[in-house]
Order: structure tokens, then C-alpha cells, then sequence
């Protein structure tokens, strides 16, 4: 059986990781995880091609970039999906409740 290790992240660098992805999903068209981001910038790091930027946390307009990742993600499953299958509507609910989440807080910020 193959071990699974589980790594929390720190809240800010969680945040920025999500803020990263979600441009770059927006930029290449596609979903882009958390996990493929953090392969790709670590390939990166060690080609050093890129030097440390740091870490800033986002702001009300940095979430608005993640939301409009979550609404491209939701048209283009809308778009893909039969929907009569139960699999997409799980997956719809998925991202019509982090979007619902992600609108009560920017809200409160």
C-alpha cells in the first residue's frame, strides 16, 4: 500500500498558492491544481529560473481573480458535462459552494 503523506500548509501560503493557481488557470485556459503548481515552481526554483518573490497575501482583488477561475471552471464543466450524470452534479455543487464561500468572504474583508 503506497503512503500517502500529508503536509498543512501555512494559511498565507496556502492562500498565495490558490491566488497563483487561479491565474494560471485563467491564463492557459485550463485547471491548474495547487499540486501542479507547487511541482512546476519547485522544477523552476531548481532550473533557477526563478529567484524567491516572497509571499504577500491577496487582497479583496486577488480573490476576485480566484473567483473568476471557480465561474470559468464551473461554464467550461457546464459546457462538457451530460447533465444526467450524477458525477457532474456533484461536481457542480462542489463549485457552486466554494463560490457561494468564497463571495461571503470577500464580503467580510
Amino acid at each position: 500500500m503506497e503512503k500517502k503523506w500529508l503536509l498543512r500548509l501555512p494559511r498565507d501560503l496556502d492562500d498565495w498558492l490558490t491566488l497563483k493557481a487561479a491565474k494560471q488557470t485563467v491564463k492557459r485556459g485550463k485547471r491548474v491544481s495547487k499540486n501542479t503548481l507547487i511541482i512546476e515552481l519547485a522544477t523552476d526554483a531548481r532550473e533557477e529560473k526563478v529567484s524567491d518573490p516572497g509571499i504577500e497575501p491577496p487582497g479583496a482583488e486577488g480573490w476576485q481573480e480566484v473567483r473568476s477561475a471557480l465561474e470559468f471552471i464551473q461554464e467550461t464543466i457546464e459546457a462538457k458535462t451530460d447533465m444526467d450524470s450524477p458525477g457532474s452534479d456533484r461536481l457542480k455543487q462542489r463549485i457552486s459552494v466554494n463560490l457561494k464561500l468564497l463571495e461571503s468572504y470577500l464580503e467580510d474583508l
